[in-house]
């Protein structure tokens, strides 16, 4: 999708600085850097890759550490269908205040 990289061309060709792109995320880092022509499509798309993977186990691992010191972590399956999502969200809700 060149949604994404669309918007950082055009804040770039807006003014905004790359060194402040940079600070909004991964995907704006590294299409920043693709934009600017630090890095090829590829060489984005596969740091960008890997980035993602390393934060995604370093969150896996906060919310086990959060878990094995107590705290209850209501897991629900994103892959659902939004209403199933929505709805397992408000029974959670719903047990919790009572």
């Amino acid at each position: 999708d060149e949604g994404m990289i669309n918007e950082v061309y055009t804040l770039l060709d807006r003014g905004i600085e790359p060194e402040a792109l940079v600070f909004y995320g991964l995907e704006y880092k590294y299409l920043t850097w693709y934009a600017i022509g630090k890095l090829s499509y590829k060489q984005m798309f596969s740091g960008l890759n890997t980035a993602i993977h390393q934060f995604a186990k370093r969150q896996e691992t906060w919310f086990r550490r959060m878990e094995k010191n107590g705290f209850i972590i209501h897991w629900i399956d994103a892959a659902l269908p939004f209403e199933s999502v929505a709805k397992a969200a408000h029974q959670i809700i719903i047990r919790e205040k009572a």
